[in-house]
């Protein structure tokens, strides 16, 4: 009974027919999901926002955390996370998703005022690299840099890091 209720607002709202088959495999497939979030192993940043592994934070609020990124693109290349740990950014509640572009927005407002307004505040979203939504934000004044491949095989230069995160902290 549920799944009819479910089927006929979704093909209510939609004007279309969805056979019930499809709506229920559609359902298990977001349960599946939403179950598959709540217990995966935590992720790199999910032990950066509990502290067990240290970062060079610049934002924090109670649904999103901000730090720079290690093996930064430019400097001030930075990561905001949700604190939800959601493998993929569509899968984040409403509520999550509106807290963590209100703290993207803040992010590169608060770097184009460090970096002066001659530099944009670029916005990246892959989604394969760590299985925790999240959003890289890279100031630059050249287009080409924000496609540009992160150098992994350097070593963090924390000195560097912790002094630019000094700068950018709000």
């Amino acid at each position: 009974m549920r799944f009819e209720m479910i089927r006929a607002l979704a093909c209510a709202w939609h004007k279309l027919t969805i056979p019930k088959t499809l709506m229920v495999v559609n359902v298990a497939l977001v349960s599946c999901q939403r179950a598959y979030n709540k217990f995966m192993e935590p992720s790199i940043f999910t032990r950066i926002i509990s502290g067990d592994i240290p970062s060079h934070k610049v934002y924090e609020d109670d649904k999103t955390f901000a730090f720079l990124d290690i093996h930064p693109v430019l400097p001030g290349h930075t990561l905001v996370v949700p604190k939800a740990q959601v493998d993929r950014l569509e899968q984040l509640d409403d509520d999550d998703y509106v807290a963590l572009m209100l703290t993207v927005k803040k992010v590169m407002r608060r770097l184009v005022e460090v970096y002066g307004p001659d530099y944009r505040a670029c916005v990246r979203v892959w989604g394969f690299d760590v299985p925790h939504a999240h959003v890289q934000i890279i100031p630059t004044r050249n287009p080409k840099d924000v496609l540009a491949p992160n150098d992994m095989t350097a070593e963090p230069d924390h000195a560097a890091l912790a002094a630019e995160a000094a700068k950018i902290a709000f």
